[in-house]
């Protein structure tokens, strides 16, 4: 994708590829294919940031990483782009602040949500407990530009490592914090205006389903299996198809907002039934019918969750760490005996 570096260039050039995404969604209604384009797009502009108005000798240290959505390469058209600037070591250099700093503000200025972090090698190997949405973000790590041998070993050898360390916290702050989105929305798929993010059954549904068997692999092999074969045969198929309508409506949903807005009012319902979204070609729909079709999809990713009650309690990690404890006093015990 041509850019030319800095400037006027890079927004007209930035706002024409958003616009004919835009215009190819409107046409096709395919959520799949304009998220990922629109990540295809993103990364081209950092990359171009990167090489010409950034001075990359003066970080050779440094790796750019997507994570979360975008590190999926399901970046929706309004949605936070995170990043994760990458270090051997702190990034204490003036040079390489520089980086960060003139990397970031070029994005604000195209108008864009990101959400930077800046982490060491070292400090991508722990579990933070106090946020362990980085931990898990991570699990989506993507390469984009900057030194391919430092993501290299974060991916290789950090992130498995780690997860495999800590599979069983993991697994159970993604349990704890799923429920207790659910326990906000009442337990049930069913609501008159839904988050299709948020509820249950939502995007986020199956991305946590994702993530739990993710870390059961990483754990159980030490490597990343294929992301096709996550999760369970017998769902696959279903929540794929529900995934792809989601995408579609979510996609449609920011479009017509201008925003990173999840809600499906009755007024949206009405506009997304009479544009048959996530719909094969067919003859318009009445909200009533359309709105039919999205439970039965969220039915399909709310089964996913039977995922969760796989999870250990959370007693079990702590009875753990005693018997570990205690496993090892009971060796020094002996070893000093």
């Amino acid at each position: 994708m041509p850019f030319t570096a800095g400037g006027l260039g890079l927004q007209d050039m930035y706002r024409s590829e958003s616009e004919a995404i835009c215009k190819r969604f409107d046409d096709s209604h395919i959520g799949q294919a304009a998220i990922r384009e629109r990540s295809d797009l993103i990364d081209a502009v950092i990359t171009t940031l990167w090489n010409s108005d950034i001075e990359v000798a003066a970080s050779e240290t440094l790796c750019v990483v997507a994570l979360g959505g975008y590190g999926r390469r399901a970046l929706f058209p309004y949605s936070d782009v995170d990043l994760l600037f990458l270090s051997e070591s702190a990034p204490g250099e003036h040079s390489q602040r520089q980086v960060i700093r003139k990397l970031c503000q070029a994005l604000w200025d195209l108008h864009l949500r990101v959400s930077p972090t800046t982490r060491t090698l070292n400090e991508c190997g722990k579990l933070h407990r106090d946020n362990p949405e980085f931990n898990i973000s991570l699990l989506n790590c993507r390469y984009i530009c900057g030194d391919a041998a430092l993501f290299e070993q974060l991916r290789a050898q950090v992130v498995p490592r780690t997860v495999a360390r800590e599979a069983l916290e993991l697994q159970q702050r993604l349990r704890d914090l799923t429920r207790t989105r659910h326990n906000k929305y009442g337990h049930t798929i069913f609501h008159l205006e839904p988050n299709i993010k948020e509820c249950p059954g939502g995007m986020r549904d199956y991305q946590v389903a994702c993530w739990l068997m993710l870390v059961a692999e990483i754990e159980k092999t030490g490597g990343w299996p294929a992301p096709e074969n996550l999760l369970p045969v017998a769902l696959r198929k279903e929540s794929g198809a529900a995934l792809d309508f989601l995408s579609a409506v979510r996609c449609f949903l920011h479009y017509r907002q201008g925003r990173d807005l999840n809600g499906l009012t009755y007024e949206l319902q009405s506009e997304a039934a009479t544009a048959g979204i996530g719909l094969d070609e067919g003859p318009p729909t009445t909200p009533p019918e359309w709105m039919r079709v999205y439970f039965r999809h969220v039915r399909s990713i709310y089964r996913l969750t039977v995922l969760l009650d796989e999870v250990p309690p959370a007693r079990f990690g702590l009875y753990r760490f005693f018997e570990n404890r205690k496993s090892r006093l009971s060796n020094a015990m002996r070893v000093g005996t």
